[in-house]
């Protein structure tokens, strides 16, 4: 299934591929549910492919669609973080070794983000001293959670919500009534991912018309305090739960930004709101700081 939008990032990548000249690292960020996995393997394909073209059809292709590719290394978290032991034997150890059938070595690794400090360090040595026969991407919607010393050496590509048009012509195409079409484009804020699974599962989007409603009524200006500390206790209690909210508090904001944008009206406060947005996910995330105490402080500044 053919990536949803993204043409600026596709006609970068298809002119990396047809050259071959090729970063050995990059960095794929931006939010969640866009595309930007799928678009790495897609890129590792048309690299891949015995036809140069993506053909689906070839032993590489049909390979890297099962998951079974043996130059192609996928790493994800396996609980909370991306552990040591996963770069250190499922991808230092296979760097290691010669491509078998394919141009290049490659790995994927999906939020990189959960990478803790231990597996950074250990990858910085394959940044550090790259070989001519491999490629790394690392998928992460938090980028600024990766260490300087790994950024600096990745091309980063970023990834932005996709234009209502292109999710309305996706959602179309696989046959979803024009009454659910303007909703879900809606509530989607510009993630295909989210719009196709609003479309599978129609009581998501009912779930998350509530949860948007219940944020705005609360840090409506009208709110008494006393019901946004409730709101952020009751929040508070469950960590999942509270990762959850900030994304979709931080696709909100941005799918509101872009709103205001093409309206050519003020900016400013909006991107206060997901600076400070994404400072929380980066606490709550990744120090042991209070997190009730992170969103009341939030709350607050909304």
């Amino acid at each position: 299934m053919t990536v949803i939008g993204h043409q600026r990032q596709k006609n970068i990548l298809s002119a990396m591929a047809a050259s071959l000249e090729i970063p050995h690292t990059m960095i794929f960020e931006g939010l969640s549910k866009l595309g930007k996995r799928k678009l790495a393997l897609e890129f590792i394909s048309k690299i891949f492919c015995e036809e140069k073209n993506n053909c689906g059809l070839c032993r590489s292709c049909i390979d890297i669609s099962k998951g079974v590719h043996p130059d192609l290394i996928e790493i994800s978290s396996q609980k909370r973080e991306i552990q040591i032991n996963q770069i250190r034997d499922d991808l230092i150890q296979r760097f290691s070794l010669k491509p078998y059938s394919a141009p290049f070595k490659a790995a994927i690794i999906d939020n990189a983000h959960l990478m803790n400090r231990y597996s950074q360090n250990s990858i910085l040595k394959l940044l550090e001293e790259p070989g001519g026969d491999s490629i790394i991407i690392l998928v992460t919607d938090y980028p600024e959670s990766l260490l300087a010393t790994v950024r600096s050496r990745a091309r980063r590509i970023s990834f932005f919500p996709v234009s209502s048009v292109e999710i309305e012509r996706c959602l179309r195409e696989r046959g979803c009534n024009e009454d659910s079409l303007e909703e879900i484009t809606l509530f989607s804020f510009g993630r295909p991912g989210v719009a196709l699974e609003f479309l599978s599962d129609p009581t998501k989007i009912k779930e998350r018309k509530e949860k948007i409603n219940e944020f705005l009524n609360v840090i409506s200006p009208k709110s008494p305090f006393r019901d946004r500390f409730k709101y952020v206790k009751e929040l508070a209690e469950d960590s999942t739960k509270t990762e959850e909210m900030l994304k979709m508090w931080l696709s909100y904001f941005r799918a509101l930004m872009i709103k205001k944008a093409e309206e050519n009206r003020s900016l400013f406060k909006i991107k206060k709101s997901l600076e400070e947005i994404e400072e929380s996910i980066h606490l709550i995330s990744k120090t042991n700081t209070n997190r009730r105490m992170v969103l009341e402080k939030l709350i607050m500044e909304l």
